[in-house]
């Protein structure tokens, strides 16, 4: 009979209720999360607090093969993100060091890390980032601290998350009066995708393929925010908004120089693919 590896999840949040559920029989998945009582699906969870609760003593008891850390920061506020994704990785990070059955640990993190705005090519996996924030400071000593562990870890950093319930840009592209007066470039990444990406990585390690050490999972084709905002607006049959923007367009380009080598496609590779799902699934429900 063949063993059904184990995955712990640290922080069980949509992203991770989405792999619990591809994953099926699989893997077996358990949750670590503080509060289940909203959690819909009957998921395997320990209700614990990583701050507070014995790690140890979760993990000798679970006896996983793989960890995922996807711990999300309760507020936009230094100590909120220094305790997300520093003090809560490091207790993660020593109470796996101290369980033999830990082989590879996964690191969800964000390319806030990336502070660098009006370059002229895109960013990748060989950029070293320069955080322009506390939350990028804070994800990157994450990743730093990761890098440290004497298993081997993955960092999975993700550009802005969409898909599902996630519809603030549909919102703020109906309401004009919602638009920032600056254009910047956007890259963005399905949820779909993000749980995809992880099944993969987590099954090339099944089958004794190595993987990187971090992936930047990204929709390599970087558009403008009004761009993204009026072709939705257009998809939902409203006038495209014009805006005389004088400025040059501000933030970042992304790009991952691994991914497009794996045998690995995304589902939603732009934003026109992504959105257009999600528009229809909206007119779906509506009827």
């Amino acid at each position: 009979m063949e063993i059904v590896p184990k995955l712990l999840i640290v922080g069980f949040g949509k992203v991770a209720q989405g792999i619990a559920m591809a994953l099926n029989k699989n893997v077996e998945v358990i949750g670590i999360k503080r509060n289940i009582l909203d959690l819909k699906n009957h998921f395997n969870v320990i209700n614990a607090d990583i701050f507070e609760d014995d790690l140890d003593n979760i993990l000798k008891n679970t006896n996983p093969d793989y960890v995922l850390y996807s711990i999300a920061a309760d507020e936009q506020t230094p100590e909120s993100y220094q305790n997300a994704y520093v003090n809560g990785l490091r207790n993660t990070l020593k109470a796996a060091e101290k369980c033999l059955s830990v082989k590879h640990i996964f690191f969800l993190s964000s390319t806030r890390v990336y502070g660098q705005k009006n370059i002229n090519k895109p960013l990748t996996e060989f950029d070293k980032p320069i955080p322009a924030d506390f939350g990028g400071q804070s994800l990157y000593e994450g990743e730093e601290l990761a890098n440290l562990s004497r298993i081997p870890t993955t960092i999975i950093r993700l550009s802005g998350i969409y898909g599902h319930n996630r519809n603030y840009l549909i919102k703020m592209a109906k309401d004009s009066e919602s638009w920032p007066l600056k254009n910047r470039w956007t890259n963005r990444i399905n949820e779909e995708d993000v749980v995809r990406f992880f099944i993969f990585l987590l099954n090339q390690l099944k089958h004794n393929y190595s993987i990187a050490s971090l992936y930047l999972l990204t929709d390599n084709e970087p558009a403008t925010l009004y761009d993204v905002l009026n072709w939705i607006r257009v998809a939902c049959g409203l006038s495209k908004i014009d805006i005389q923007d004088n400025l040059a367009v501000e933030g970042k380009k992304l790009k991952s120089a691994l991914i497009s080598d794996l045998p690995f496609t995304l589902k939603y590779p732009n934003y026109i693919s992504g959105y257009g799902m999600m528009l229809k699934r909206l007119e779906t429900n509506k009827t």
